[in-house]
Parts: structure tokens; C-alpha cells; sequence
């Protein structure tokens, strides 16, 4: 845990995903303090974002059919509203 902790302390996250609640409450275990509400959150389904949530997280999507297909097509379309992928 400390490890992951100085490797999220040192770097700026675009974007924390989740597919689970215990994923969610595993992450906000080992980040500590380092999970802030400046790092958006994409949730698998309303139950992952409720965890995040609960700590003041801000979830930026949750699919609307909770599927590996949609969270993916989710985040593909935020990263690339930032950035283009080559």
C-alpha cells in the first residue's frame, strides 16, 4: 500500500475506474489521502459510484447498461475529449 501510495502521490491521474464496490472501497483504502475529489471517477454501475460518492469523489460516469463495453466506450470518449490517441 505505501508503494502505491508514492506512486499516485508523485503523479496526477486522469481518471480512476472502478467495476466494483469492493474495487472502489479497495482504492480508497489504499490511496488515503491521495484520493481527492480533484480525480474524476468512472463507475461500473450506481452501487461503484455510490462508494466514491460517499467520499466526495466526483464520479464523471456511471454506463447506463453497466457492461466492460460501456465503461470502455465511456472512458475512450472522455480521454479523447482531452486528448487525442495515437
Amino acid at each position: 500500500i505505501e508503494r502505491f501510495r508514492r506512486i499516485i502521490g508523485d503523479h496526477q491521474s486522469d481518471l480512476v475506474v472502478a467495476m466494483s464496490p469492493v474495487a472502489a472501497e479497495d482504492y480508497l483504502r489504499a490511496a488515503g489521502e491521495h484520493a481527492t475529489g480533484s480525480v474524476p471517477v468512472a463507475a461500473y454501475d450506481n452501487a461503484t459510484a455510490e462508494v466514491f460518492r460517499q467520499e466526495g469523489l466526483d464520479v464523471v460516469i456511471v454506463p447506463s447498461t453497466p457492461s466492460a463495453e460501456s465503461i470502455v466506450a465511456a472512458v475512450r470518449a472522455r480521454l479523447g475529449a482531452f486528448r487525442s490517441v495515437s
